[in-house]
């Protein structure tokens, strides 16, 4: 008897990176405009049934990524300005062998040049 194919399973994403993706979604497509204020971290637990851990980090990573920002005693708001979106690889091209490979290509790439010229405008104090 022979054993059927099987495929690997993808990897699961936590209640974080659910909460992350569904928000970022909805800011890309427009849903959420630039300058919309967030609802407040206990109405995202109420609404999306997680904790405020989950929420908590769902709100640094979409920081991380340029999405929101927070400002101190008003709220978390969406960015309007896509220039300040950090460059970012996406992750699906890393998938296969030539994947990676291209991935390493462009990283030795623009790390060798950005060494060279950190070294030639490197001050004599230094």
């Amino acid at each position: 008897m022979t054993m059927p194919k099987f495929s690997p399973l993808p990897p699961a994403r936590n209640l974080t990176e659910e909460l992350t993706a569904t928000l970022a979604a909805r800011i890309r497509s427009g849903e959420l405009v630039p300058a919309e204020k967030l609802p407040t971290e206990q109405e995202m637990i109420a609404a999306f049934g997680v904790s405020r851990t989950v929420v908590r980090e769902a709100i640094a990573a979409l920081r991380a990524e340029g999405l929101v920002e927070s400002r101190q005693g008003a709220g978390v708001f969406v960015v309007g300005d896509k220039r300040r979106r950090p460059f970012r690889l996406d992750a699906d091209g890393a998938e296969t062998v030539e994947g990676v490979l291209a991935i390493m290509e462009l990283r030795r790439s623009v790390e060798i040049e950005a060494a060279g010229l950190a070294a030639e405008r490197r001050g004599e104090a230094a």
